[in-house]
């Protein structure tokens, strides 16, 4: 029993030994927020924290132009919003578009 717990304790120190010369890299520490389009009044944002923003009162103080897409229209004024907060687009498809960031 006493070899065992000998060979257990020399294992211990040297897993500790190489552990402390080669440490783990830091991870990268990324967050992700999901712009999804519902229309004019349903389009929102989920943010890295959970929470949920609807668009439509954002929306509403732009002024669309006539013969502008609507979809096309706010969803670029989104996705620009979101790029001012230090955004980009990671992946995207024809309803959502998800967003990284560096975590702050």
């Amino acid at each position: 029993m006493k070899k065992y717990a000998a060979l257990l304790t020399v294992a211990l120190v040297a897993a500790l030994y190489v552990f402390a010369q080669n440490p783990a890299p830091p991870k990268q520490g990324f967050e992700y927020a999901t712009l999804r389009w519902g229309g004019r009044e349903n389009t929102h944002v989920i943010l890295p924290n959970g929470e949920t923003f609807f668009l439509s009162g954002e929306f509403r103080k732009l002024s669309r132009p006539e013969h502008a897409d609507e979809r096309s229209f706010y969803m670029t004024a989104a996705i620009n919003g979101l790029a001012k907060q230090g955004y980009t687009i990671e992946h995207f498809s024809q309803d959502e578009i998800l967003f990284r960031r560096n975590a702050q």
